[in-house]
């Protein structure tokens, strides 16, 4: 729903100014060693909570090329999903980067 909401309120005014209504997108992926680590969280997929009740969501990059190309009609002008993209100290996540005009 967010993204529906992004591509529905957020590019069109941002088009109409010339900006060319980009949507960029950084998230960590279901093949983060992280993902499914944590305490599940009912009722969401892909969703877990870890120490002190710190909440993470993990995106399949099929999944989310698909619902942002056939679902909401982008151009995904880039993507990819690798680690080594923000390594922080000793985490070096597997992220998902997106980059897509309408």
């Amino acid at each position: 729903r967010l993204l529906r909401w992004i591509v529905d309120h957020v590019l069109p005014p941002a088009r109409e100014k010339g900006e060319g209504g980009w949507l960029c997108i950084e998230a960590r992926s279901r093949r983060d060693p992280m993902a499914q680590k944590g305490t599940p969280v009912p009722g969401e997929r892909d969703a877990y909570t870890y120490a002190g009740g710190h909440y993470r969501r993990f995106l399949c990059m099929d999944t989310l090329r698909a619902e942002l190309e056939t679902g909401l009609g982008l151009v995904i002008v880039h993507a990819e999903e690798r680690a080594g993209l923000a390594p922080l100290g000793t985490d070096d996540p597997v992220l998902i980067r997106i980059l897509a005009r309408k």
